[in-house]
């Protein structure tokens, strides 16, 4: 997974910082008034093809144009399973080059503190240990029926949604299809990887 750089900041949408593009600043106030928000920080990857900015009730990514056509397939069947991040709302990469999606906002199982990576161990505890468990298991079995790959499995990439108290598998910019159903297994490998990582196993 490509890391995340982190720009701490909380701000009114009304008084969006002058380096958000035109198209970034009208679209974040369409937003506003159809799902509602207060705040926002805005989270960067390294790499400049994604920018993330999380909402207190959404989140949107704008991606480079070459993943946007890339995964499209993919972020279009993610509101076929309960345990997979819904996608609100897209728009495909067109003339003007601009493209995102806008997905549900989720309560991250790992946060970052002074560096360093913590497990919400609200969220995760020993009584919904097996529930996670579960809902990963149930999310990787749409995912492999289809020959989707995730390949980033990492509790790092899950989430909880209060909603139906489902857990969550997100952050498909990375996945695609296999045609070696035998590398699907990976996928296994890495959830039981990070379990063991924060001590859950």
């Amino acid at each position: 997974m490509i890391a995340k750089k982190i720009i701490k900041s909380l701000l009114d949408p009304l008084t969006l910082p002058h380096k958000i593009n035109f198209h970034s600043r009208k679209l974040f106030h369409k937003l506003f008034n159809k799902y509602g928000s207060i705040t926002f920080k805005a989270e960067v990857l390294k790499d400049d093809k994604v920018e993330v900015f999380v909402f207190d009730t959404f989140v949107v990514r704008f991606y480079d144009c070459s993943i946007l056509d890339k995964q499209k397939a993919i972020f279009k069947i993610q509101n076929e399973h309960t345990n997979l991040e819904r996608i609100y709302e897209a728009k495909e990469c067109e003339d003007d080059n601009f493209g995102y999606i806008v997905s549900e906002k989720l309560i991250p199982l790992v946060y970052m503190e002074n560096s360093d990576l913590k497990l919400n161990r609200t969220i995760v505890n020993p009584d919904n240990l097996t529930k996670l468990k579960n809902d990963i298991k149930n999310a990787l079995s749409f995912l492999h029926g289809k020959n989707i790959r995730h390949k980033d499995v990492r509790l790092d990439n899950i989430g909880f949604r209060p909603k139906d108290s489902k857990f969550v598998l997100f952050d498909f910019e990375g996945s695609g299809f296999e045609s070696d159903v035998r590398l699907l297994e990976y996928d296994k490998t890495d959830f039981d990887k990070s379990l063991k990582y924060h001590e859950l196993e």
